[in-house]
């Protein structure tokens, strides 16, 4: 289980442990929100691991960034669809 704890997984130049982001996906935290783009997380069963799909129609053109340079956040579809003022997550 140590193992697992300390493996660290980048996922678009995010770095967190596996289990942290095994935790947003089982929270239902799957919308990523980095700077001007936003990510959904999602899990592959082939490879065994988790990865982040762009949805390139929501990145950010000639507007404010959702958030700051080098940070991030995670929302459930209810929160993402609150701040993104659309009903586009189900």
């Amino acid at each position: 289980m140590e193992t697992i704890e300390k493996e660290i997984l980048t996922l678009e130049g995010i770095d967190n442990h596996f289990n942290t982001w095994a935790n947003l996906y089982q929270l239902g935290q799957r919308y990523i929100f980095k700077y001007k783009r936003v990510y959904e997380l999602k899990w592959s069963k082939n490879s065994k691991t988790y990865y982040l799909e762009e949805r390139k129609n929501l990145r950010v053109f000639n507007k404010l960034p959702y958030t700051l340079r080098g940070r991030f956040v995670a929302y459930n579809a209810a929160q993402a669809n609150e701040l993104l003022e659309l009903d586009y997550f189900n």
